[in-house]
């Protein structure tokens, strides 16, 4: 019935929320609420869904075991960020994009996963080191094939990662029709509730996949509201999920297939919040310029496109310190991505940059705002 939206997807943050003891959607939008006093029934209506969703979730799900840990507790990156994309449930169901065949019928989905030939299920797992950032630049990334595929427990165990982490991959890896089928059984439930809870959320994903399309697919969407310009003839999969309304990820494998996960209505979330406060968001667009490395970075790529390595070695930092200062300047609209030859390039947004400035420019000439 929808086309980007899938239950599996908020099963599995349903239960990553549980294991890591996660912000739910009602202490999120308590916060909200409390920070923006003024626009807590729009704020209500927004997060409806998330809200209502989750609570038939808690009533129809009481018991999380000790060994979902396993599957659903979050692995820290490199640069020791951790968010819902980053466990093993995740990996078995998330890369979508170059898999394959892809279903959003849940049998389906787990035959097809079962069906995975073994180079394919080795990009997995290539795709999971490299969103933790084990690799130091794209040319490490060892290269799958139908011939060569089979050798990734040797990577694994030659990476400098988390001991934890490598024992839990490999374990993953070895016995992997096994996990999926035990995942399998512990979504399932989820899964249910969510699809028998349809009318909670239709409405809001139905006019989400509207404005997406109106955009222009995906492609569109990247390209008018994060600055990326994707490259062509790469597969691409968006995935809306309602049970985090207020978070947006790309994901792009080792081939450049992307992956974006769009919580419903985080865009219309993020524009109440910033509504009529000029302030917020200069002090907010301030604040991801404040650093000297990071606008030092802004003037460099000013001038020409730069790869990661390449700014790595110029400032004389490391590869996750680079993206973690790319994402920043990105979140601001300061700069734009795009793939080739297996690296990302960063370049400046020149025109976003401009409107920054008379942004700046017409909030000192306005009128101050009355306390």
């Amino acid at each position: 019935m929808f086309k980007y939206y899938s239950p599996v997807d908020d099963a599995i943050i349903f239960f990553t929320s549980k294991v890591n003891k996660s912000m739910t959607n009602i202490d999120l939008m308590r916060t909200l609420n409390k920070n923006h006093p003024a626009l807590e029934k729009k704020l209500e209506r927004v997060l409806r869904p998330s809200v209502e969703l989750e609570k038939k979730l808690n009533a129809a799900i009481k018991t999380i075991d000790m060994d979902y840990e396993f599957l659903f507790m979050l692995d820290q990156t490199a640069d020791g960020n951790a968010d819902h994309l980053y466990n093993p449930a995740w990996l078995l169901f998330s890369y979508c994009s170059g898999r394959g065949e892809f279903s959003t019928d849940m049998a389906t989905e787990i035959k097809n996963l079962h069906a995975l030939p073994q180079h394919k299920r080795d990009v997995l797992f290539l795709n999971y080191l490299r969103d933790l950032k084990i690799f130091e630049s794209p040319s490490h990334i060892p290269n799958v094939t139908e011939e060569n595929c089979g050798q990734i427990i040797e990577t694994m165990r030659s990476l400098n990662m988390d001991q934890s982490v490598r024992t839990r991959l490999i374990e993953l890896y070895v016995n992997f029709d096994e996990y999926v089928s035990r995942l399998n059984t512990i979504l399932k439930p989820a899964v249910d509730v969510i699809i028998a809870n349809e009318a909670i959320y239709a409405d809001d994903v139905k006019k989400n996949e509207e404005a997406i399309d109106a955009l222009g697919g995906l492609r569109g969407v990247v390209k008018q509201k994060y600055g990326f310009a994707m490259k062509e003839g790469v597969a691409e999969r968006m995935h809306l999920c309602v049970l985090i309304p207020n978070k947006a990820s790309l994901r792009d494998d080792v081939n450049d297939n992307v992956d974006a996960f769009f919580g419903v209505n985080v865009l219309e979330l993020v524009d109440i919040v910033f509504s009529g406060r000029e302030n917020q968001k200069l002090s907010t667009m301030f604040k991801m310029l404040s650093d000297e490395t990071r606008l030092e970075i802004l003037h460099s790529i000013c001038k020409k496109p730069m790869y990661g390595l390449e700014l790595a070695e110029q400032f004389s930092i490391s590869a996750p310190t680079v993206s973690y200062h790319m994402r920043k300047l990105g979140m601001g609209g300061f700069t734009e991505s795009y793939f080739d030859s297996g690296r990302t390039y960063y370049r400046a947004n020149i025109d976003n940059i401009k409107r920054f400035v008379k942004s700046f420019e017409d909030f000192l000439s306005a009128e101050p705002e009355q306390q």
